[in-house]
C-alpha cells in the first residue's frame, strides 16, 4: 500500500488491539505508535501498517481514503481522530 517503505528482514507485526471505530481513536494512535515505533524507531511504517490496526468501521474508512493525500503521519493521524473523535462519546 505504501511503496518504498522496508522494514528490516527479521521484523515481525506486534499484535496489539484492534480499534473498530469506537472508543477513544487517541488511545488507539498512542498504543499502536507505541508498539510500532519502538519496533522500527521510523515513521513510515506508522503510515504503512495503520490499515492492519484497524477492523470494522474503522477499516472501511481506512479503505476509502485517497492514501496519497498523507504526506506524514501527522496528516494520516489527524484525520483518523477527526473522523472518530465522536464515537468516544458512545
Amino acid at each position: 500500500m505504501f511503496p518504498g517503505v522496508h522494514l528490516p528482514f527479521d521484523f515481525k507485526m506486534l499484535k496489539f488491539e484492534k480499534y473498530d471505530g469506537h472508543g477513544d481513536p487517541v488511545a488507539h494512535l498512542r498504543s499502536y505508535c507505541n508498539h510500532l515505533r519502538g519496533a522500527t524507531g521510523k515513521e513510515e511504517p506508522l503510515m504503512a501498517y495503520f490499515g492492519k490496526s484497524l477492523s470494522s468501521l474503522a477499516s472501511e474508512w481506512f479503505v476509502d481514503q485517497d492514501i496519497d493525500k498523507w504526506i506524514s503521519w501527522d496528516d494520516l493521524a489527524n484525520e483518523f481522530v477527526q473522523q472518530f473523535q465522536y464515537k468516544m462519546l458512545e
